[in-house]
């Protein structure tokens, strides 16, 4: 694939744009600590480097706030703006699999098609994905083009709790599926965390509740938990458009969007 020209741009500033988040507006850190210079810039470039793997025109910024949230917005020039706050590159569980998963999500926001967001106060559809079909773009497709083999699953499943280490062994077969599903854990834990979530998260007891409309929005941890794993572990991916908009989705039941944020009818909603 052609590389795209890589772009960096750190401003330290907050933007008064029109963006979708990936974590709650206004959510704090209670697990961040302050990073230096040079360890910010390293996870930094973990950020940056996926624009390797994409054609499209992307920015990058960082927010300097200890809110954890990391957003995605169009600049004026119509440059594709991820947004990432210093509180979620400091936090203690943002790994470089977890941010390289964080900014898949925003990308979803971009290219993951149907069904999209509601634009504010309005009937009419926003530019941006759900925030359910953005993390399905993530595991689907975003994560398995970018994560790189790695040999450090073992030492990182040794440093979990056993009951998380044997459920992610049940539900995956390779390591590349375990990376991606111990980040994707991680990335809903932070999330629960930041809601008061109180239930434990689970890969095998999943939220069995029925959106009887669809969702666009910020989904329960456990749901969101459910959408990650349902997409990385279907191998085939298909554009079921019913129309010119694309909508990408996994023809084994089993295996596509959850129906705790997507409506059963599939395309009610949409």
């Amino acid at each position: 694939m052609k590389k795209m020209n890589l772009i960096l741009t750190i401003l330290l500033l907050s933007l008064p744009r029109i963006s979708y988040s990936l974590f709650m507006p206004g959510a704090h850190g209670l697990d961040s600590r302050f990073l230096n210079k040079a360890e910010l810039n390293v996870k930094f470039k973990v950020v940056v480097d996926i624009n390797t793997q994409y054609t499209e025109k992307i920015k990058f910024e960082i927010q300097d706030s200890d809110r954890i949230n990391a957003y995605a917005t169009y600049t004026d020039d119509d440059y594709l703006l991820i947004v990432i706050s210093r509180g979620l590159l400091d936090h203690k569980l943002a790994t470089k699999n977890v941010l390289k998963l964080m900014v898949c999500h925003e990308l979803g926001h971009f290219i993951g098609g149907e069904p999209k967001q509601m634009r504010v106060r309005s009937d009419r559809k926003s530019w941006s994905t759900a925030e359910g079909q953005a993390d399905f773009y993530l595991t689907s497709i975003c994560m398995k083009k970018i994560i790189k083999k790695s040999n450090s699953i073992k030492k990182d499943l040794s440093n979990v709790a056993q009951t998380l280490k044997t459920e992610i062994n049940k539900i995956c077969q390779n390591d590349l599926c375990k990376e991606v599903a111990l980040a994707s854990y991680k990335v809903a834990k932070i999330y629960a965390d930041i809601k008061f979530w109180k239930r434990k998260l689970s890969f095998v007891k999943k939220d069995d509740r029925i959106a009887h409309q669809t969702i666009r929005k910020h989904l329960n941890p456990q749901c969101r938990l459910d959408a990650l794993i349902a997409a990385l572990l279907y191998q085939e991916v298909r554009d079921l458009s019913k129309s010119e908009d694309l909508f990408l989705t996994c023809t084994n039941e089993a295996y596509k969007q959850p129906s705790c944020w997507l409506s059963p009818s599939l395309y009610q909603g949409i």
